[in-house]
């Protein structure tokens, strides 16, 4: 048991040591203005529509009926295995008080991972501005902890 407990302590001492920790990546945007119950899902379609076309894959999809009323896609941001990456997915949600969400969330080890809705950001309020002649704008409401 003594052995066990030094070698757990040792273990976690060199991993403190060498700096392998990995530091998550997050930032929250929202969509203005809100949006009606029709608009908030046909936005929600073109924009898991315009990820998915640039290589996102589908992971999870639902409708919440509770606590509130929520549509929810969880879509995963291809990498490779040195980028040394864990989890990279975009969220995208949509709930009843009009607010449409795109949440872009990984951890990384060495090498800070770009901003993928800033990037897509003038594209995608495009899209819908073409697409369903809908005027929004994305607006940063979080910044993560790097």
């Amino acid at each position: 048991m003594n052995s066990l407990l030094r070698s757990v302590c040792s273990a976690l001492l060199m991993l403190a040591l060498t700096g392998c920790a990995y530091v998550e990546f997050r930032r929250a945007y929202e969509v203005r203005p809100e949006l009606s119950v029709s608009q908030r899902i046909a936005v929600n379609e073109v924009v898991e529509h315009y990820f998915t076309e640039r290589g996102l894959l589908l992971k999870l999809k639902y409708h919440d009926y509770y606590p509130e009323d929520k549509y929810v896609t969880v879509l995963e941001i291809p990498r490779k295995p040195e980028e040394k990456r864990r989890y990279p997915t975009l969220q995208i949600s949509v709930d009843s008080s009009g607010r449409l969400q795109l949440i872009h969330t990984e951890w990384f080890l060495n090498e800070k991972p770009n901003d993928l809705v800033a990037m897509s950001g003038p594209d995608i309020v495009e899209l819908v501005n073409n697409a369903l002649n809908i005027r929004i704008e994305l607006n940063l409401v979080q910044k993560g902890y790097y």
